[in-house]
């Protein structure tokens, strides 16, 4: 199984730093991002494993445009079976996921990620008061997630003006999925921070970067500053687990 890992990305500190993190530790994922400045369609420069778009960076209907045009030019640029629409603060353990997703067909058109339900109203979704009845109760991969097979991929690209760019993009490509009759094939339970690295004990640290090592997806999202210590720690904890037979020294 051939997998691809698509990051949306955009430039700030945090997830520059974000990015140095990922791919100093062996992330191989494809990071895209607008550039207005350019004077193609596009750049890739894989030495940074940087996809440069021509445009500009906007919430919505930004983000939802800049994954259709990134997928479509991972299409022409790469041979893959699956795709992963992830995101800068998202780890993502690919053999894990490459284990699980081997005991499923995805030939076809496959849909799958870490499985949340719509049950509270959230603005930053493009959800109102007048259409909240719509999305309760709606099941969907978010963005740190969402994984989709190559014909998939081809479908939405083809029909990208058929998608809501009103809502945000995992909103929306969910939404289209549900209405061509797509069975959400698979929950990849992600794994939850719940504490702060940095303030656990070394027992509890290596305990936390272990059951973690169990799970597919592991996000990294408090938009404070121990986020990228926490990342930092993860990644040194995972390669000391790895490689020293569980005799971590931190």
């Amino acid at each position: 199984m051939k997998l691809l890992v698509l990051r949306i990305f955009s430039h700030s500190e945090r997830y520059d730093k974000m990015k140095e993190i990922h791919c100093k530790n062996g992330d191989k994922s494809i990071y895209a991002i607008y550039n207005p400045d350019l004077e193609s369609e596009y750049r890739y420069t894989e030495k940074d494993q940087l996809l440069e778009i021509k445009g500009h960076e906007t919430y919505i209907p930004g983000i939802l445009m800049k994954t259709l045009q990134a997928v479509d030019i991972c299409l022409k640029l790469f041979d893959f079976d699956v795709l992963v629409r992830s995101n800068v603060s998202t780890i993502i353990n690919s053999d894990v996921l490459e284990e699980k997703l081997s005991k499923y067909d995805i030939s076809g058109m496959f849909y799958a990620g870490t499985k949340i339900t719509i049950t509270e109203k959230n603005p930053i979704y493009g959800i109102t008061d007048n259409n909240f009845h719509i999305y309760n109760g709606f099941e969907m991969a978010p963005g740190t997630s969402i994984i989709l097979s190559n014909e998939l991929c081809k479908h939405l690209v083809l029909n990208a003006n058929k998608l809501d760019y009103k809502l945000i993009d995992d909103v929306s490509i969910a939404t289209y999925i549900k209405s061509l009759d797509i069975t959400f094939n698979l929950d990849m339970e992600r794994h939850k921070i719940l504490f702060d690295l940095k303030r656990l004990t070394r027992e509890q640290l290596i305990n936390g970067t272990k059951t973690a090592l169990l799970y597919p997806f592991h996000r990294f999202r408090t938009d404070n500053d121990y986020d990228i210590t926490n990342m930092e720690l993860y990644y040194k904890t995972r390669d000391l687990i790895l490689t020293s037979n569980n005799c971590v020294d931190l």
